[in-house]
């Protein structure tokens, strides 16, 4: 009695692994996609809470590779454009964020604040004024609506925006931009020029 399979055996064992295959491969590539973008998801965000943006740069943009238009990895690619001074690159991550999630609030404060910097600022208070209604507790929002408040010499406003900045977070006002801006404000004198981000650091909870 011979024990080697029929031919009809051989094609129904090599249907069988071949249908096998089509259905593990997409999963296996899936997960390898999966490991790439959490190892550069991570790097980048890490370099990026070292303050070493263009490396945290680099990084988050093969995240976003591996999965475009994911919201966590754009919100940081948006961050680090912010801190390298990109500010229409800023623009355009988060712009690209509300694009797909209207509610994401935090990435309408990142819009608000790449508006600031282009000197577009009653945009720029538009938008955070629309994300105030969801953090109510985020003291770079405040500060920035003060900024923006103040460009617009709307003093009140900016003195109260200041205000709440600085009772969110007390290190805010060893702050010399802020200080700088409270003390302008007081004196109903127009803000003339804030080259950078405050040096305090926010915390960042996407979770």
């Amino acid at each position: 009695m011979s024990l080697r399979p029929s031919g009809c055996s051989w094609i129904v064992a090599c249907c069988c692994f071949v249908a096998l295959f089509l259905v593990l491969a997409p999963r296996l590539e899936a997960a390898d996609g999966n490991d790439e973008y959490d190892f550069n998801l991570s790097k980048g965000i890490l370099l990026y809470n070292l303050e070493r943006y263009g490396e945290a740069d680099r990084y988050l943009r093969q995240a976003y590779n591996v999965r475009p238009g994911d919201q966590k990895a754009g919100y940081y690619l948006g961050l680090t454009s912010l801190r390298l001074q990109r500010y229409s690159t800023a623009e355009e991550r988060f712009r690209e964020i509300l694009r797909r999630h209207p509610d994401d609030a935090r990435a309408r404060m990142g819009l608000g604040m790449a508006l600031y910097h282009q000197d577009r600022y009653p945009e720029a208070s538009a938008e955070l004024t629309m994300a105030e209604r969801t953090l109510k507790d985020e003291p770079l929002l405040y500060y920035y609506a003060g900024l923006s408040a103040a460009s617009q010499q709307a003093y009140d406003q900016a003195s109260d925006m200041f205000q709440r900045a600085g009772k969110l977070d007390p290190e805010l006002a060893n702050d010399p931009h802020y200080q700088r801006g409270v003390a302008l404000q007081s004196q109903k004198s127009k803000i003339e020029s804030i080259e950078c981000a405050p040096s305090f650091k926010t915390k960042i909870d996407l979770n």
